[in-house]
């Protein structure tokens, strides 16, 4: 794996794309039905929860959109993915779609929150190049479907709640064909931004359980290789054990889904002053295998090096990217040139 137009081996875990890379598979796929692409899931924190009142710890700066939007951008460019699986993204039409278009990514599935809150606007978005692959089908998920769903009003009226389960949490499918390969070859892609609050596990339960759901209503549709992206908060202490069935929904949840991330002890992918844990996953199914991914940075090298929380210098959100070369299984072989 090359970040930039260098190697991240061997460099310090400073900045976000200067992580060590840990390899999986040497050299490149021995099987030609393989293919290697690179896929970036990544919260970039929402503009809308930049307050400093919530991250105290962090610079004003750091926190302002004017100098958070170029050092996400930056980031995103130095990784030169294929796929990017982004949650809490706003600013989306004025800021993030013309940047990204400039990278190169000009193919796009956006699903925006319909929330209350004019203020609150922020969505997820799973982007491409055009010149590589067409979209066949976008499935946007909204969360609150489930409360429309039998067994989403049975949950709300035994909590006494009509709007317990309406939290604005949204999801995005896209099937993608390959322009190199015969039609018949895509992948899809999909992400995630459950709901965050922690006391609230049995939602993000019925989220989880709803996202598979779709999944696997489009995977009846297309037999394609699957990534999924997400932020999945499921770690609360107080209510570990519904947390773990949140993850146990999405990765056994009668589709037994990979997680393709190897975790380490004392890895985390959302670093505050108040909460440090691992919340973002990569997923997939299909044959999808792992090639190499960049480390994961852990608390104390960060805190050697001044930093008590994100946001903070050239880490623009309080979540870590997860960056992962995969190889996908294209089962039909290149079309031959005449």
């Amino acid at each position: 794996m090359t970040v930039g137009n260098r190697s991240a081996v061997g460099k310090p875990s400073i900045t976000p794309y200067t992580r060590p890379v840990i390899h999986t598979v040497d050299g490149q796929p021995k099987e030609s039905e393989f293919e290697r692409v690179r896929v970036v899931s990544y919260n970039i924190l929402a503009q809308c929860y930049c307050r400093s009142s919530i991250f105290h710890w962090s610079d004003r700066g750091d926190i302002r959109w004017k100098r958070r939007k170029g050092k996400i951008t930056k980031e995103i460019e130095e990784y030169n993915a294929d796929f990017l699986l982004l949650q809490e993204l706003d600013n989306f039409s004025e800021y993030h779609r013309g940047a990204l278009r400039r990278l190169g990514y000009d193919g796009h599935t956006y699903v925006q929150r319909k929330s209350i809150d004019v203020h609150k606007e922020d969505g997820v978005g799973i982007f491409w190049k055009s010149e590589d692959f067409k979209v066949v089908s976008e499935t946007p998920v909204h969360f609150n479907a489930i409360a429309e769903q039998p067994y989403g009003v049975d949950y709300a009226q035994k909590k006494s709640n009509p709007k317990h389960l309406l939290r604005d949490s949204v999801g995005a499918i896209t099937v993608l064909q390959s322009k190199k390969h015969p039609s018949d070859v895509g992948i899809i892609l999909a992400t995630c931004h459950l709901f965050w609050n922690p006391v609230h596990a049995d939602v993000k339960l019925l989220q989880a359980f709803h996202m598979v759901e779709q999944i696997r209503e489009v995977m009846s549709e297309y037999d394609y290789p699957l990534i999924l992206g997400g932020s999945v908060p499921s770690n609360d202490p107080d209510l570990h054990d519904m947390s773990s069935e949140v993850l146990e929904m999405i990765s056994k949840g009668g589709m037994k889904l990979q997680n393709m991330y190897q975790y380490e002890e004392g890895d985390m992918t959302n670093y505050t002053e108040p909460f440090v844990d691992v919340l973002d996953y990569i997923f997939v199914k299909g044959g999808v295998r792992a090639s190499s991914f960049l480390k994961l940075p852990s608390a104390k090298e960060l805190e050697k090096n001044g930093v008590k929380g994100f946001p903070h210098g050239p880490w623009p959100s309080d979540h870590i990217a997860l960056v992962a070369d995969l190889e996908i299984p294209f089962l039909s072989k290149p079309m031959q040139k005449s």
